[in-house]
């Protein structure tokens, strides 16, 4: 029940907060970069697919320094446009170097949130919610999810590539 310009300045104290502190708060889970880096010796692409601002998306891979694991980092715009998941997995692929409409039934998203898995529903592509997230199991069920993780280290075994 915020008006316009109390959703902005709301909207711009976030993003101050985040830039200064919040992104420095990110840890990696137990095993994800064993996993990353298994996967990239296999030749996969991978991507970051964040609703986050790219900037900040960016960043926060080399603070984590994986940034030399993922072949693209994806995010929103600052005025908005692509944070749906819906845009953001046809902005990865081509990103990767790929066509979405020829290169979708290789594309498989990880998440752990419904807005994934619905992402993942509305884009025609395959899903795999993680269940270490923190997102709700049941949420994304509701959207169709039925294949999970339960820790990094079950990823591989259900990606084929």
């Amino acid at each position: 029940h915020f008006s316009e310009q109390d959703c902005k300045k709301g909207t711009e104290l976030y993003r101050n907060y985040y830039n200064e502190k919040g992104k420095y708060n990110n840890k990696l889970y137990d095993g994800i970069k064993d996993v990353l880096l298994s996967l990239k010796e296999q030749g996969a692409k991978i991507a970051v697919c964040s609703s986050k601002y790219e900037k900040f998306a960016k960043e926060i891979t080399d603070i984590l320094k994986i940034s030399d694991l993922f072949d693209a980092v994806c995010g929103s715009n600052l005025d908005g446009s692509r944070k749906d998941k819906k845009d953001l997995i046809p902005y990865a692929v081509k990103s990767l170097g790929g066509d979405f409409d020829s290169d979708k039934e290789n594309t498989v998203m990880l998440g752990d949130t419904h807005f994934d898995a619905r992402g993942s529903k509305l884009c025609g592509v395959d899903f795999i919610g993680v269940e270490y997230g923190y997102g709700s199991i049941e949420e994304m069920k509701n959207e169709g999810a039925k294949v999970f993780a339960k820790t990094p280290y079950d990823l591989p075994a259900l990606l084929t590539y």
